[in-house]
């Protein structure tokens, strides 16, 4: 049974780091950061599993529909900050001190970004919810999306969120119909 379960495991890291997609236009964008959040949320326990919607609202907001430099040259959808400068990152250009992390697949920005919610201290009202919404069986990404305040520097990110995710619902709702869940 060990050697069953090695063996999944096994394969399905391969087939996550051999995963990548490549976009043209909004509706590919989205496509292609559902299906990595979906990718990545079979990897992790259920209480850590972003919900579908808020990761692709992120990447939205944060990479400007993927066409940020950042998202372009480095595959970072989500703002992420590098702070090891032997490790692979992209320099600001307003404020060359500032590193972005980059990746080498667009699916790698999205587990990283899922591993940091599900980390960093940060995000503990985020972490504690999750796990509460898991139990109760009810998921609401609302309440969700009022704990990542501390995500952005700017004071009305989650508004923002907010706004994004009703975009979304309203431009694409057959990506989302059973998405929206974690």
């Amino acid at each position: 049974m060990k050697s069953l379960c090695l063996t999944l495991f096994l394969f399905c890291q391969t087939t996550f780091n051999n995963f990548d997609f490549e976009y043209s236009n909004k509706k590919e964008f989205v496509q292609g950061i559902t299906d990595c959040t979906l990718l990545a949320n079979t990897f992790i326990p259920p209480t850590e599993r972003v919900i579908i919607l808020i990761s692709v609202g992120q990447a939205v907001l944060e990479s400007d529909w993927g066409q940020s430099r950042f998202a372009k040259e480095g595959n970072n959808f989500y703002g992420l900050i590098e702070t090891d400068p032997t490790s692979k990152h992209l320099k600001a250009l307003g404020n060359p001190s500032i590193m972005i992390r980059a990746y080498d697949k667009k699916c790698e920005s999205v587990a990283d970004y899922i591993n940091v919610l599900n980390s960093h201290p940060n995000f503990k009202e985020y972490q504690d919810l999750l796990v509460k919404q898991y139990i109760s069986g009810e998921i609401d990404p609302i309440a969700v999306v009022k704990t990542l305040h501390k995500y952005a520097i700017d004071p009305n990110y989650v508004e923002k969120l907010i706004k994004t995710m009703g975009t979304l619902l309203n431009e694409y709702p057959t990506i989302f119909h059973l998405t929206t869940k974690a």
